[in-house]
């Protein structure tokens, strides 16, 4: 089965209370029974110095926001066998 969790933050990446806890302990437990989950969560500031594997770019593109455009940039990396975007 594949899963998606969308989250304002889960550990070990961006952690402000239990939220993160409790993203990261389900998906953890669901990757041990053989499922295939991926995170997706805003790239805090503090993310890029957590992060000690490697973070891949996987796309860009610009979002119309009232009166400019703003790129969006989404990234990768995966933890523990789960995929973060």
């Amino acid at each position: 089965m594949r899963i998606a969790m969308i989250a304002s933050e889960a550990n070990p990446l961006a952690k402000t209370g239990g939220l993160a806890d409790v993203v990261y302990s389900l998906a953890k437990e669901l990757v041990k029974l053989e499922q295939e989950v991926i995170i997706v969560l805003p790239y805090y500031g503090n993310i890029k110095g957590t992060i000690k594997q490697g973070v891949e770019l996987v796309c860009s593109y610009y979002v119309r926001m009232s009166w400019r455009n703003a790129e969006a940039r989404i990234f990768k990396t995966i933890i523990d066998g789960i995929t973060y975007y």
